[in-house]
């Protein structure tokens, strides 16, 4: 019998991926993460452009700013309601430029 079957816990996940932004779209970088979690996502840094985080209208103007080789940890969890959700979606000033990202639920 596995550990978290005896405590009634889920398991811990960690989960990393690499996506690349056309500057015409905005992609989900992070899939839904339920019940709390983090998510380091960082702009590679032979990216030639910032990189910009935000919800699914996010724009180059309006969102949190990553210069090459930055990154940022966003830890997330719910106030009250376990079906709240992260969504990060994230946007280039140079198309082609990519994000990746680590997780921990």
């Amino acid at each position: 019998m596995s550990p978290h079957r005896k405590t009634g816990k889920e398991p811990v996940r960690f989960g990393t991926n690499q996506v690349t932004l056309a500057s015409t779209t905005v992609p989900k970088l992070v899939k839904r993460i339920y019940g709390g979690g983090s998510v380091i996502i960082k702009a590679l840094t032979g990216n030639t452009g910032n990189v910009y985080l935000g919800d699914r209208i996010v724009e180059t103007g309006t969102g949190y700013e990553l210069a090459p080789g930055e990154n940022v940890t966003i830890e997330f969890t719910p106030d009250k309601d376990p079906t709240e959700f992260l969504d990060v979606f994230g946007i280039p000033a140079t198309a082609d430029d990519k994000v990746c990202f680590a997780y921990v639920i």
